[in-house]
């Protein structure tokens, strides 16, 4: 085994969690103070996303409500969180943190085989049902989404040449 990985399904999630997280942070990193609230996005359906920062909080709020789904399947306390997110360090920092409180919900649970992981499953206020293993890969890939529109955005910011994307 390659020092620096986790081992079984939830190490390989995490590993994976924190690699989408690492990248987002660092992304918004480069985004200068003065850019990070302002309103840069014009895609109607996403109204409520309208800065980097609003895009970030709601990843930082998203990550928490699935850490939450998964704390409270596996009885853990759920803990209320601070969202703060008005400049490109609060944003990685807040990032940071909501995966922290994420590997932290899974601290006990991470020797659990991938059959064991595939064997939880959590059910969302909206009715559905994920189990463990998917729950996390969407967690992921909302990160991945969102990063890719934050630099879609900071490209539009920029002025430079970006040809029509999709929506995250």
């Amino acid at each position: 085994m390659t020092s620096g990985f986790r081992t079984g399904c939830i190490g390989a999630l995490l590993d994976e969690y924190s690699k989408a997280i690492n990248e987002l942070s660092a992304y918004i990193l480069t985004i200068e103070s003065a850019d990070f609230e302002k309103a840069v996005n014009i895609d109607e359906s996403e109204n409520h996303l309208n800065s980097f920062g609003d895009i970030s909080k709601h990843v930082m709020l998203s990550c928490y409500v699935y850490a939450n789904y998964i704390r409270e399947k596996l009885g853990k306390k759920i803990e209320s969180m601070n969202l703060a997110c008005n400049s490109p360090e609060q944003g990685a920092r807040g990032l940071q943190q909501m995966f922290n409180y994420t590997e932290e919900s899974l601290r006990d649970h991470v020797h659990l085989t991938a059959s064991e992981v595939s064997s939880i499953v959590i059910t969302t206020r909206l009715g559905f049902h994920y189990t463990l293993e998917v729950l996390l890969e969407r967690a992921i890939v909302h990160i991945l989404r969102h990063r890719r529109q934050i630099e879609y955005l900071r490209l539009q910011l920029d002025n430079r040449e970006v040809g029509p994307v999709a929506s995250p």
